[in-house]
Parts: C-alpha cells; sequence; structure tokens
C-alpha cells in the first residue's frame, strides 16, 4: 500500500466523523447550564406560612426576590419578616438583604439587620441590631458571629456574637460587654 492511499483513508475516516459530529451535536454535547442565571424574579412580595391547624408560623415581604436554580437559593432585598408562635406574633426580623437556602431551612441576612422579639407577660422586648446574621425559620434560631448589640428596656449589651433561641428568648453572648442602668433612687 502506498502512503498516498494511506492518507487518503484517514482523510475520508476523519471527514466521515467530523459530519457525524456535526449532525448529532445536540444529542452527544449537554447543553451547558449558566450557575447565574436567574429562572425567575418577582417584586412586592408577601408570603405567608401556615401550621397543619391553618395558625400563621411566619409571614415575609420582600421588594425583590431572584431565584437561582443552581442550590435553589432565592436572593431577597428589603427583608420584612414575622415569625409567630401559636398564631401571635413572637419576633419581627428587618434587613437589607437575605439569602434563603436549601428550601428555606436557612436564612442569611446581610446589612442593617434588626431582630425585635415582641414583649410577651415573662420577657421584655428586646432588639437585636448586627450586619449579618444566619437564621432558621424551622426551629426559630439565629445566630452571627459578627458584633451585635442588645437593647431592652434598661440594659444595652454588645457582644461578638450571638446564638438566641428565639422561642424561649434565650441567648447566649461570646464576648459581651453591658451598660446597665439602674433605676434612679429617691
Amino acid at each position: 500500500m502506498s502512503t498516498r492511499l494511506l492518507y487518503l483513508l484517514a482523510f475520508g475516516f476523519i471527514s466521515l466523523a467530523a459530519i457525524f459530529y456535526m449532525f448529532n451535536r445536540e444529542k452527544t454535547q449537554p447543553p451547558i447550564a449558566s450557575h447565574s442565571e436567574v429562572d425567575y424574579s418577582a417584586t412586592n412580595i408577601v408570603g405567608l406560612q401556615t401550621d397543619d391547624d391553618g395558625l400563621i408560623q411566619n409571614q415575609i415581604q420582600a421588594d425583590t426576590l431572584r431565584h437561582y436554580p443552581q442550590g435553589d437559593r432565592m436572593e431577597l432585598d428589603r427583608i420584612a419578616s414575622v415569625w409567630y408562635k401559636v398564631g401571635k406574633p413572637q419576633t419581627k426580623l428587618n434587613a437589607d438583604k437575605g439569602v434563603s437556602l436549601q428550601n428555606n431551612d436557612k436564612v442569611i441576612l446581610t446589612g442593617k439587620v434588626h431582630v425585635q422579639q415582641l414583649a410577651t407577660p415573662s420577657h421584655a422586648e428586646t432588639n437585636l441590631y448586627t450586619t449579618e446574621l444566619n437564621g432558621y425559620p424551622k426551629t426559630k434560631k439565629v445566630d452571627t458571629d459578627m458584633q451585635v448589640t442588645v437593647q431592652s428596656a434598661k440594659s444595652k449589651l454588645v457582644s461578638q456574637g450571638v446564638r438566641a433561641d428565639l422561642n424561649n428568648g434565650q441567648y447566649e453572648f461570646f464576648k459581651p460587654r453591658g451598660i446597665y442602668v439602674t433605676a434612679p433612687r429617691p
């Protein structure tokens, strides 16, 4: 066999393979999904979540919502949320931005974050201010390692991080510094 014939056979085989690939490209190459694309968005969001008895558990309002299919992630702007206990408002949360992960199991709030635990017969109203906060709506717990300022009627506390259970009002502070105001003496 001559080398000219071998080159001609190789060229023919390569040409057939290229034509086959060109016509079957959609079948052989999966579409490339962009992980940064929004698959839907909405403005002026209002949402309610109820329990099995029909009592409200969570309420959320946001200016805008963007959903990313990769990781089922939602981004919200200017969030106002209310967490309920036995159908009554218990905690209010406000933030500039929020990211919901894992089907709303974890919410990361950023910007000017304000958590207000409403007054009950056994607890005074408590306000928590920070720049970043992780919230867990199903368990009604929050935590952060950022600087936190906690204010109540008679005290102010600054801490480098907090872990709080909003069901019972228990807070665990890291490196706290407190300012307490006592009642004036007569």
